[in-house]
């Protein structure tokens, strides 16, 4: 359900989206699948994944797409912050 919401949500209002942070895990839609869902509808939103669990193959292979960033759970604000400004950046270029 709420990663059909969130891409509901870059359909409605796509242009007014700094960034998307998507966990792997999450009800009905994961985040793989909502990965490709938005990237079918903005290829410029910059997305950070995060995850409790490390790094794994269904992770690179999200990250191999185009995602831009991943920060493993739990994080501190600090490390939050420096991912979102790297996946920001990144992303204007």
């Amino acid at each position: 359900k709420r990663g059909a919401a969130a891409v509901a949500t870059v359909r409605r209002r796509g242009e007014d989206i700094d960034l998307v942070i998507l966990d792997m895990i999450m009800p009905g839609m994961d985040g793989g699948r909502t990965f490709d869902q938005i990237r079918k509808i903005s290829a410029e939103i910059p997305i950070v994944l995060s995850s409790g669990y490390a790094i794994n193959d269904r992770v690179l292979k999200i990250m191999r797409k185009g995602c831009n960033g991943f920060i493993q759970k739990p994080f501190t604000l600090r490390a939050m912050s420096q991912k979102i400004r790297n996946a920001i950046a990144a992303s204007a270029v």
